[in-house]
């Protein structure tokens, strides 16, 4: 260790500890998976601990993340109606007190006040042109009056305190109020070193020596390099880097001169300089468990700041000693700042105080239509009362009204038509007749509008699961290399399953593999021929015509190309008929399947969870979900959230194999849920963006079972023709009431565009989660924004299918929720900004353009409908139907849970089935108000 590093050391922080400082420092950054294995996240995810508003406040210092929509954007809402003056008066009301002032002949409350504010408040022009929008107002001479009658109640300006390593790194203050450009140097060097670094297969050439580590790696590479970024003499200064990266980070802090109680602080500030990329690494190093790139090549954040604040350090030191003959340390840049505000222009910050005060009152006035002519009427201190009330209630902190008077609308329509619907439950009961077919979906949002359409087409009962079915499996489908995490992201694998090929399938296989070879060749030799050094230019010449093929069709005729690409695959590869290893056995070392008991619990479980125990149809559909798009590197955020990201169509072959399995069935009538012999289980897969289902193991189908089979499938073409006119409704450049065939060519257009920007909206609009029977919901449009949940409170005297409900399916959701939420009030920070610049990079996710902050939100094509959000951002309201005791005490069991609905990042309303009045909500420390 050096002497810079001892005395470190001996002063305060010392290497064991800069871990822990670093995983402190993390809090502010979420974690962030590969895109081929895209996880709806919060992106406040590590500080959902703290207050909902605590946390946006949080973020907005840190990542500079809005975490509201635009007080102009409400104001929209508010005249197109959508927004309620009676919510606005409601949610505005704890704001303020019960005071009031005389303004000439009017006297206007402290709620008069803010509520004109909220309704027309503008943020006041900068200092540098506030002079020169006060001079070319029509209002001029009234704004100067005004600002002199103000200057003798107006206090004295204080400078603002230093936002100098809490607010902005020594980089960014330099480029700030030095003018230099410090920041976008840094920035480019880490990306470049972390784009190559983090690449998985997807560079024609792999950076050498990764399995060091990436900073051990990036010590010997950057040596080689040539003054990068300008610093002088580079070789020899990382030549003489500590060989630990905990030290190396310690050298620089302590060359940079960071206080001890800043470090943590100043350590998130460099987190957030490139947001994306360190959540990535942030999940390579703490969550990717199992994750072969991360085992062989290992990265962590650790790393990553000891490769970033070197590059900060040697450039903040040239800058200083450059521009202002000091040294560049917190220390020294501090003493400079004192010396510069004390020698401030005090008399100029008085005047723009004034000013501003002024324009503040002329707009406050206007609001309130009082004539701003007459403020000078008013006695000073009046006006000066005025300024307090605003003060303390700034535009920035409109957000919060606004958004519970935006969600409060939400709730009285969809929670009034609950409370309607569960008192004539109570009334009439639940009559139960065997329905033609019972099919269960994910509780995804896009499956809702499809299961009320599968209602009305016939006498079918639709229920709402978790799409991963409570199989918590790694599967390998055939013919593939590497296998599929099929659960959430918050579960860990529990079993192993792949496809094998079905009997009497060995032709079949063995033209099906030769097929997929000659597909493998093909596309190796055209992306080595196009890669190589030597060859580009050839191919270009000697193949470009298959191309131009390709490029007109997929622009052109996208439904045609595709479906002709689909038949030429199968010609050239045509399927296989394969089975799921359920069954527990042994394969090359690993163990497969899962046990007679495991099935019979999991069985148990879920059908229990669902409250699907008698009244079995004769068949019963397990049903996965995934989605069809092109040239989508979003592709897996439109699959399955709850089976990783992926098609949920091994796990609803799993399931409806264990299902009819004689020997699961007999056992489990052991346990009282007894399975009628006529009864057969499917598996199916929706694709949501065209409606239609695909069956899986039709082979197995009895034959007695054949013509309800042929039924079920014409009524779930119908049910699908009707959801798809309802979903293009939404969808943009639709015309008013299409035809069937214009929606039908319309959805399978977007399904084979590749330059579709929107295949479909995906889970944007989602806004609730519904815990309950069908019979709940069953005659309510909920215009596909809630995730359905089946639950029957009377199977589950003891809480615990709802606390497992609670715990897994309800978080799930309330990610989901938080990535679209973030997503859409600020599109560029939070979310992933226009798919018309994405990049795809590393095959870990996207930037914009050639070179830039890894993208970890939604594409703004994915939450906005042009210049307005077609996703409202709302937290999400879960509604349960189960007695609150019940409730209560699963929150208890669950309080990472219980914080959630403490903190208000997600809302709670119990429908209490023994109550007259049922609906609840809950508050803060397991309390209820009734809605009655």
């Amino acid at each position: 260790m050096n002497s810079v590093t001892e005395n470190a050391a001996e002063a305060g922080t010392r290497p064991s500890e800069i871990r822990e400082l670093v995983s402190q420092a993390s809090g502010v950054i979420a974690h962030y998976w590969p895109m081929s294995m895209f996880v709806h996240h919060n992106p406040l995810h590590n500080i959902e601990s703290m207050h909902f508003e605590e946390a946006v406040r949080l973020g907005k210092r840190f990542v500079g993340g809005n975490g509201y929509l635009p007080n102009e954007v409400f104001r929209e809402y508010v005249q197109s109606g959508r927004i309620q003056p009676d919510h606005i008066d409601a949610a505005l009301r704890p704001n303020t007190e019960d005071q009031s002032i005389t303004l000439g002949q009017r006297t206007v409350s402290h709620f008069d006040v803010l509520k004109a504010y909220l309704l027309s408040g503008n943020m006041p022009p900068a200092e540098e042109t506030l002079q020169a929008f006060v001079d070319r107002s029509p209002n001029a001479d009234s704004l100067r009056k005004l600002a002199n009658y103000l200057a003798p109640v107006l206090p004295d300006p204080e400078p603002d305190e230093s936002p100098l390593g809490r607010d902005m790194t020594l980089a960014e203050w330099c480029d700030r109020y030095l003018q230099t450009h410090l920041t976008d140097p840094i920035n480019r060097e880490v990306i470049k070193w972390c784009e190559a670094f983090l690449d998985e297969g997807h560079a024609f050439w792999a950076m050498p020596e990764r399995e060091k580590g990436f900073y051990h790696t990036w010590k010997s590479l950057a040596a080689l390099e040539w003054s990068p970024c300008g610093i002088a003499n580079s070789r020899g200064k990382i030549e003489q880097l500590p060989e630990s990266p905990e030290e190396a980070l310690l050298e620089h802090l302590d060359v940079l001169g960071i206080p001890e109680e800043m470090r943590q602080e100043y350590l998130s500030l460099q987190l957030t300089g490139l947001c994306g990329w360190a959540s990535f690494i942030n999940w390579r190093g703490e969550l990717s468990e199992g994750y072969e790139w991360q085992e062989t090549y290992p990265i962590d954040l650790t790393q990553y700041l000891a490769v970033r604040v070197w590059y900060e350090r040697e450039l903040v030191k040239q800058a200083c000693e450059s521009e202002l003959g000091i040294e560049g340390s917190y220390q020294h840049i501090a003493s400079w700042i004192e010396h510069q505000r004390n020698t401030a222009n005090v008399e100029g910050r008085a005047r723009f105080a004034q000013l501003s005060a002024a324009v503040r009152l002329h707009d406050l006035a206007s609001a309130l239509e009082i004539a701003p002519t007459g403020l000078t009427d008013v006695a000073p201190e009046q006006l000066r009362t005025l300024l307090d009330w605003i003060n303390v209630f700034p535009l920035t902190e409109h957000g919060p009204v606004w958004l519970k008077a935006f969600e409060a609308g939400y709730h009285e329509d969809v929670l009034g038509k609950i409370g309607a619907s569960a008192k004539n439950l109570a009334r009439s009961g639940e009559t139960k007749t065997r329905p033609a077919a019972q099919a269960m979906f994910c509780i995804d949002v896009r499956s809702e509008p499809f299961r009320r359409s599968i209602e009305s087409v016939g006498n079918y009962e639709t229920i709402g699961f978790a799409g991963f079915f409570t199989l918590f499996i790694r599967h390998q489908a055939l013919g593939d290399h590497h296998f599929t995490e099929q659960y959430p992201a918050i579960g860990k694998a529990q079993h192993t399953t792949i496809d094998v090929v079905r009997k009497n399938q060995e032709k079949e296989l063995a033209r099906h593999q030769a097929g997929k070879d000659l597909f493998h060749i093909a596309h190796e030799l055209l992306h080595d021929l196009k890669a190589h050094v030597l060859t580009p230019y050839i191919t270009v010449e000697a193949l470009g015509w298959l191309y131009g093929v390709q490029l007109f069709g997929r622009t052109l005729f996208p439904t045609l190309y595709r479906r002709s690409r689909e038949k030429i695959s199968e010609k050239v590869a045509p399927p296989v008929g394969t089975n799921v290893t359920f069954d527990e056995t042994e394969e090359d070392g690993v163990k497969l399947g899962l046990t007679l008991d495991e099935q019979v619990s999991m069985l148990e479980t879920a059908l229990r969870s669902i409250g699907l125990t008698d009244n079995f149809a004769r068949l019963v559909l397990a049903c996965g979900h995934g989605s069809s798009s092109d040239n989508n590197p979003y592709e897996a955020a439109l699959n399955c959230g709850a089976c990783g990201g992926n098609a949920g169509t091994p796990n609803a072959r799993v399931f409806a194999s264990i299902a009819n399995k004689p020997e699961v069935r007999s056992q489990l009538a052991g346990r009282g849920i007894v399975i009628p012999a006529d009864t057969h289980f499917l598996a199916g897969l929706h694709d949501t963006t065209t409606d239609g289902v695909t069956f899986y193991d039709e082979e197995d189908i009895p034959s007695t079972h054949q013509s309800d089979m042929e039924r079920f499938k014409k009524d779930l073409r119908e049910a699908a023709i009707r959801t798809n006119k309802e979903r293009c409704a939404r969808l943009p450049l639709i015309g008013n009431n299409p035809s069937a065939t214009t929606v039908q060519k319309e959805i399978d257009r977007r399904a084979g565009d590749w330059s579709e920007v929107r295949p479909e909206w995906g889970l944007s609009g989602n806004a609730a989660f519904i815990i309950g029977r069908r019979s709940l919901t069953q005659d309510i449009d909920l215009e596909g924004r809630a995730f359905l949940n089946n639950y029957d409170y009377r199977l589950d005297p003891t809480g615990t299918l709802l606390q497992g409900i609670l715990g897994a399916p309800c978080v799930v959701g309330q990610w989901i929720n938080s990535e679209h939420y973030f997503s859409a009030t600020d599109p560029e920070v939070y979310g992933a900004g226009s798919k018309i610049y994405h990049n795809v990079v590393g095959r870990i996710g996207i930037m914009a353009g050639p070179q830039s902050d890894l993208r970890t939100g939604l594409a703004r094509q994915s939450v906005m409908k042009s210049t307005m959000p077609y996703h409202e951002p709302l937290r999400l309201l879960v509604v349960a139907e189960a007695p609150r005791e019940r409730l209560i005490k699963a929150l208890e069991n669950l309080p990472h849970v219980q914080a959630l609905f403490d903190n208000q990042w997600i809302h709670l309303v119990a429908v209490d089935p023994e109550q007259e009045n049922p609906l609840y909500r809950y508050e803060p420390g397991l309390k209820w108000v009734s809605l009655s």
